[in-house]
């Protein structure tokens, strides 16, 4: 009878390897947040590179200089010429609209009748202290680990992204991370990609479902309009 063939080890560091199908953890408690990681990682360059995009606008607005910034739609069919002040105003006016009103069904009303690739955009930032926190936490294990000291990281899953989906709060370590890090380089070493999952706001199959409301929040929305204006 064949022996079965060994898996593939996927090098850690040094002598460090682990198993190809290790990850993502089937079955157990981690499960959803070991594919939360392995997906944000996925798409850190493109994560990193839209934070900046808002650092710099901010920088060179103030510096009264021109800066642009091309981003592309999350369905991959569109793109979008952003200049310094586009996305100044952007980031700043939903933000205001958002923090003056409270009511949850008004606030996705606002949102989801922005032009999808200026929300997706939007969104993106809002949750780039998750993303950022997360590259920041695996480098940090990269240094605990020859240092002989632990990482601990908890890992709260951005309900923009996944708030359709229970998924419980787990703390990860300085193994896991380098190995949930190791196992992505070496999926997208081999043309293994995985995009980000669409974003709620952005499923058209979500509808306001509480039709009832939606003349309130017609008078919420012109209420705010008219106190902003005084």
């Amino acid at each position: 009878m064949a022996k079965p063939p060994h898996p593939i080890q996927i090098p850690i560091y040094d002598s460090f390897t682990m198993d190809l199908d290790k990850y993502p953890r089937i079955g157990t408690i981690k499960e959803n947040t070991d594919k939360v990681i392995i997906q944000f990682l996925m798409n850190q360059d493109m994560l990193e590179k839209v934070s900046k995009s808002y650092m710099n606008a901010v920088t060179f607005y103030n510096e009264c200089k021109e800066y642009f910034y091309i981003f592309q739609s999350f369905d991959k069919k569109t793109y979008k010429k952003f200049s310094a002040q586009e996305i100044i105003f952007l980031i700043n006016q939903t933000n205001t609209f958002l923090n003056q009103q409270r009511n949850l069904g008004v606030q996705q009303n606002y949102l989801r009748k922005m032009n999808p690739i200026d929300l997706y955009y939007y969104l993106l930032i809002r949750n780039r202290d998750f993303y950022l926190e997360l590259f920041l936490n695996i480098q940090d294990a990269k240094h605990a680990f020859f240092q002989r000291r632990e990482v601990n990281y908890k890992l709260i899953a951005p309900p923009d992204f996944y708030g359709d989906v229970n998924i419980p709060h787990q703390v990860y370590h300085s193994q896991e991370l380098l190995e949930l890090n190791a196992y992505v380089q070496f999926l997208l070493k081999n043309k293994i990609y995985k995009e980000l999952p669409e974003p709620i706001l952005l499923k058209k199959e979500i509808i306001v479902k509480e039709e009832e409301r939606e003349e309130e929040e017609k008078e919420d929305i012109k209420t705010i309009l008219f106190n902003s204006s005084i």
